[in-house]
C-alpha cells in the first residue's frame, strides 16, 4: 500500500510562508480578497489573521498568530471548528523549521501563484458549470470576462509606482549576499554571490577554475546552504570527492597512502603599493585525509548544509537536462541555493542542429534562465581564448567561443597567474564583467592559497 504524505502540500507551504515570511505575506496581501484565496475555510481564516497583522505592523506575525487564534477561539462557539483550526496550527508549527530550510520566499511565491490560480480556475469552472446547467450562457460569459488571473512569483506583473512589497524586496535583493567571505575576498565579491545571480570564472586551461567553484561550494555548505554540483566531464567522480574531502578537512591527499605530507602554507600577505604583495610561506607537515576522518567532517556539515554531486562524461549532459534533474530533486524536497556547472564548455548542446556559437548561446541563456526561474545562484566557468594565455590580466577580449557570454552573466571573474606567482602560491582575481560592482577589469584581489588542501584563498589582499 502506498502512503501519500499530505503535510507538504502547496496549501500548507503557502500558509507557513504567510506566517513566517514578510516577503511572501506582503505579496499575498496585495492579492487578498474578503473571501480569501485558499480552497480551505481554515486556511483562509489563519492567513486572514496574518494579512491583518501585516497591514497593521508591516511584518509577518510568526508566533503572534497563536495569539490571534486564542482571541478568536475565546469568542467562537463552534467547538469542532476551533479544534480543527487549532490542530492545523499545531501541525504548521511542527513543519515550519523544516520548510524554512527547504524553500526560499521566492520559491514559495512561485508555489503560491500556481496554487491560487488553480483554486481560482476550479471555482470559476464550478460557477460556469452551474450557469450552463441552468441555461444561462450570458452569465457564464460574464464570469469569464470578469475573472482575472492571480499572478505571484516569477513572471508576474507589478505596478512599479504602487507595489510597496516589490520595492522593499528589490532593495533587500540588492544588498543580500548568500555567503560570508573573509578579508579582501569578501570585499571583492561584495553582493555578486546573491540569489538570482549568474557568475562565471574565466581562465586559461588548467588555470584553477574548478578549485574556485569547489571552494565556494564548500564554504556555502559549511554556512548551511544547499548546493547542486554538476561535474560536466573535466574530472572523475572520485577526483571530485577527493577534492571536496581535502577542502573540507584542510588536509592533503596522498595516493601512496602516506600518513603525512609536507605542504606550503601562506602565513602572511601584505600589500605592496599595487605591485606583487609580500608573501611569507611556511612548510607544514599535515596529516593526510582518511575515510573515517572525512566521514566525520562530512557528517558535521550535513547537519546544516547539503551537497549533491552529479558526474557526467564530457558532452553528455546539457543544461536543460540538468534542469530536469533539479525538477526531480524538487519533488523530493531538495531546492538548491547554488547550482554549479564545472564547467559550461563541456556541456552537451541543447540543440545539436545549431552551429557551435549558437549552441553556446543556448547553453548560457539556459543557465541564466535557471538562475532566474529557480531563484538560485548559478556558478560556472569557461576557458579564455588563445590571446588570454599570454595576458597578465584577463579582459573582455579574452572571452573564448561565443563572445556574448558576458551578456548573460551578472559577473565574470578572471583568474590570473604568472609562472612566478604560481611558484609562490599567489593568484589574482579581477572582474572581467560585473553588474553594479565597483571594481573594474584592472583592479585585482590577490589570493594566497594552498591547492594541496583545495584552498585557492587562505589569505587575500588588494
Amino acid at each position: 500500500m502506498k502512503v501519500t504524505q499530505r503535510d507538504g502540500t502547496a496549501e500548507r507551504q503557502v500558509m507557513i510562508g504567510c506566517i513566517v515570511s514578510k516577503k511572501v505575506l506582503a505579496a499575498v496581501a496585495q492579492k487578498w480578497k474578503d473571501h480569501g484565496l485558499f480552497s480551505s475555510r481554515h486556511a483562509n481564516l489563519i492567513v486572514q489573521w496574518a494579512v491583518v497583522h501585516y497591514r497593521k505592523y508591516n511584518t509577518a506575525p510568526k508566533g503572534a498568530v497563536q495569539q490571534y487564534f486564542h482571541e478568536w477561539a475565546d469568542t467562537n462557539k463552534d467547538a469542532e471548528l476551533v479544534g480543527a483550526v487549532g490542530s492545523l496550527l499545531s501541525g504548521l508549527s511542527a513543519e515550519t523549521e523544516r520548510l524554512k530550510q527547504q524553500l526560499t520566499p521566492d520559491h514559495l511565491l512561485d508555489i503560491a501563484g500556481r496554487y491560487f490560480e488553480g483554486v481560482r480556475l476550479k471555482d470559476l469552472a464550478a460557477q460556469m458549470t452551474a450557469c450552463l446547467e441552468r441555461g444561462d450562457v450570458e452569465q457564464a460569459h460574464a464570469l469569464v470576462e470578469k475573472s482575472r488571473k492571480i499572478e505571484l512569483g516569477l513572471g508576474s506583473g507589478i505596478d512599479v509606482l504602487t507595489d510597496q512589497a516589490a520595492l522593499e524586496a528589490a532593495f533587500e535583493r540588492r544588498t543580500e549576499s548568500m555567503l560570508e567571505l573573509p578579508g579582501a575576498m569578501g570585499n571583492f565579491y561584495d553582493k555578486a554571490l546573491r540569489r538570482g545571480g549568474f557568475v562565471s570564472f574565466l581562465s586559461k586551461e588548467k588555470g584553477g577554475k574548478s578549485y574556485d567553484l569547489q571552494d565556494i561550494t564548500i564554504r556555502a555548505v559549511q554556512q548551511g546552504l544547499k548546493v547542486a554540483y554538476f561535474e560536466m566531464g573535466d574530472d572523475t567522480r572520485e577526483d571530485v570527492m577527493i577534492r571536496f574531502a581535502c577542502r573540507s578537512t584542510e588536509r592533503p591527499f596522498d595516493a601512496d597512502g602516506n600518513r603525512t605530507k609536507r605542504i606550503p602554507m601562506p602565513v602572511k600577505l601584505e600589500s605592496n603599493d599595487g605591485e606583487m604583495p609580500d608573501v611569507a610561506v611556511e612548510w607544514e607537515d599535515r596529516t593526510c585525509i582518511t575515510v573515517p576522518h572525512v566521514r566525520e567532517v562530512f557528517a558535521q556539515m550535513a547537519e546544516s548544509g547539503h551537497l549533491k554531486l552529479w558526474n557526467n562524461p564530457a558532452g553528455t549532459l546539457s543544461v536543460t537536462a540538468a534542469d530536469a534533474i533539479l525538477d526531480e530533486c524538487a519533488r523530493d524536497g531538495f531546492f538548491p541555493d547554488i547550482v554549479c556547472f564545472d564547467y559550461a564548455d563541456l556541456a552537451a548542446p541543447i540543440d545539436r542542429k545549431l552551429d557551435k556559437l549558437d549552441q553556446e548561446r543556448e547553453t548560457w541563456m539556459a543557465m541564466r534562465s535557471m538562475s532566474q526561474k529557480r531563484h538560485t545562484l548559478v556558478l560556472t566557468a569557461t576557458q579564455c581564448n588563445r590571446e588570454g594565455f599570454e595576458a597578465r590580466v584577463l579582459k573582455r577580449e579574452h572571452i573564448g567561443g561565443y563572445h556574448l557570454k558576458m551578456a548573460f552573466v551578472t559577473g565574470m571573474v578572471g583568474i590570473n597567474q604568472t609562472p612566478k606567482e604560481k611558484q609562490l602560491g599567489l593568484s589574482r582575481r579581477n572582474w572581467v564583467v560585473g553588474r553594479g560592482l565597483e571594481f573594474g577589469e584592472n583592479r585585482c584581489a590577490w589570493y594566497a592559497g594552498c591547492l594541496a588542501i583545495g584552498q585557492p584563498c587562505l589569505l587575500s589582499s588588494f
